[in-house]
């Protein structure tokens, strides 16, 4: 990965829009960095609840356009920025169910969080209980 040396971290400070949708999310300011999110599904409202109030979760923000954002983000950008070691490390799942988001995003999260502690030569807290 290589990044914009004149920008190497980017930012949304100061994008600006207004929008006339009504259904949306009002966020966190410690877990999102965008005020609001615009809801085009009852699914996606679910996902900000068990985002925001999952412990693990530093930050999140939603995205568009599903089937070339898996590829890239598993091909290029969680590799990549993991690769730098100087924004934190990244993970990226995939959540399909509405009525299962809460358990599937708390088995990936803990899953990805024990492979890093093994990866950094620690013992997995699943495997010291």
């Amino acid at each position: 990965m290589v990044l914009d040396s004149y920008n190497p971290v980017g930012s949304t400070a100061h994008v600006r829009f207004n929008t006339s949708r009504t259904h949306r999310w009002q966020t966190d300011p410690t877990k999102c960095h965008i005020n609001w999110v615009v809801l085009d599904s009852d699914w996606e409202a679910e996902f900000c609840r068990v985002a925001e109030s999952h412990p693990r979760v530093k930050a999140y923000a939603k995205n568009q356009d599903a089937k070339e954002k898996k590829s890239t983000m598993d091909t290029y950008w969680v590799p990549g920025v993991n690769n730098l070691r100087t924004l934190g490390r990244w993970a990226f799942a995939e959540l399909t169910e509405i009525y299962q988001i809460d358990a599937d995003f708390k088995a990936k999260v803990e899953r990805d969080f024990d492979a890093m502690i093994v990866r950094t030569g620690g013992v997995s807290p699943a495997l010291s209980a």
